[in-house]
């Protein structure tokens, strides 16, 4: 693919809440939410951009800003570059419940909003086979959707494609060990980097699909 090519969609990373924000952390506080989130983004920006393409945080302090405040950033970019070739990718990670205790839900996951456009399915199917080929361990609502449907303020206030994804669960341990490892982090990475350049190499100038010959 060449460099003019992979610039034609503009992407934007999202970050995870904030430090202030109580209980979005693992039960032992080995893991904070905000903080391996910034990291993962901060890691795939900077692996997309040395591979050419065009990408940024959304939000890179450690504070958080609001969740409207994140979609207006998401629009200003996707009026200036356009509504369909900006893509949006929010990075969080799942919780069981809101006890500060350990759970048993294990699994990785994307979301979308109840009206998401075509474009926004795409890329979540898209993300179910990158975690496929990667051997993570996954979760869907049905045998045959790759996707949960949420209204997430990220997800029904941006103007773009826009995808959230829950990478594993902040209170099971074993997703906690996981998640901090080495093996786990570059897991992670690869996953939203491979996906994000599938969705890229399938789509035109114009933000449209690009069919396969049949």
């Amino acid at each position: 693919m060449n460099t003019a090519t992979k610039k034609h969609i503009f992407v934007i990373l999202g970050t995870a809440h904030g430090y202030e924000v109580k209980g979005k952390c693992a039960p032992d506080k080995s893991l904070y939410e905000w903080k391996w989130s910034r990291e993962i983004c901060s890691r795939i920006c900077k692996e997309l951009q040395d591979e050419g393409y065009r990408a940024i945080v959304d939000h890179e302090g450690n504070n958080e800003i609001g969740l409207s405040n994140r979609a207006q950033i998401v629009n200003n970019y996707a009026q200036h570059f356009g509504k369909k070739t900006t893509l949006y990718v929010s990075i969080h990670i799942n919780a069981a419940g809101a006890d500060g205790k350990w759970h048993k839900a294990t699994g990785w996951e994307s979301h979308i909003a109840k009206n998401a456009s075509e474009n926004s399915k795409r890329i979540a199917n898209i993300f179910w086979e990158k975690a496929q080929d990667l051997d993570v361990k996954l979760r869907r609502p049905t045998p045959t959707q790759n996707y949960w449907e949420n209204n997430f303020t990220v997800l029904t206030k941006t103007i773009s494609p826009a995808i959230l994804t829950e990478n594993m669960f902040q209170d099971n341990k074993s997703d906690v060990e996981w998640l901090l490892s080495k093996e786990g982090k570059d897991k992670i990475v690869n996953l939203h980097k491979e996906a994000i350049k599938e969705y890229i190499a399938t789509t035109d100038a114009n933000g449209n699909e690009i069919k396969k010959d049949n």
